[in-house]
């Protein structure tokens, strides 16, 4: 089994590709400290639940932009679809002008 040190040693590195996948690592999360002193735990699950907090941030912030995306995508659909409206009706006014 492995200790909590061991299990945040393998989980760092993986938490970091998530976030560099997800594009929002603006730059090295952790910075390697001079271990004069072995770290504690505490300070470990402390520095944890730091990350854990940022990434809940980035996740939100992610959110809010493929929100807002999806918000412009529908806006310009909307906008499409009055000007293909717009067209069919001039074509079918310049069908009847055309036909009279």
């Amino acid at each position: 089994m492995h200790s909590k040190h061991q299990l945040f040693q393998i989980w760092l590195p993986l938490h970091r590709k998530l976030l560099v996948l997800k594009g929002m690592l603006k730059g090295p999360i952790l910075k390697k400290k001079q271990q004069s002193n072995p770290r504690s735990l505490s300070s470990d699950l402390a520095e944890l639940s730091q990350l854990n907090r940022e990434q809940i941030l980035d996740d939100k912030k992610f959110k809010i932009m493929q929100l807002s995306i999806e918000e412009r995508k529908i806006e310009i659909i909307e906008q499409e679809s009055t000007i293909k409206m717009e067209k069919l009706k001039a074509e079918t006014e310049w069908e009847c002008l055309n036909v009279e």
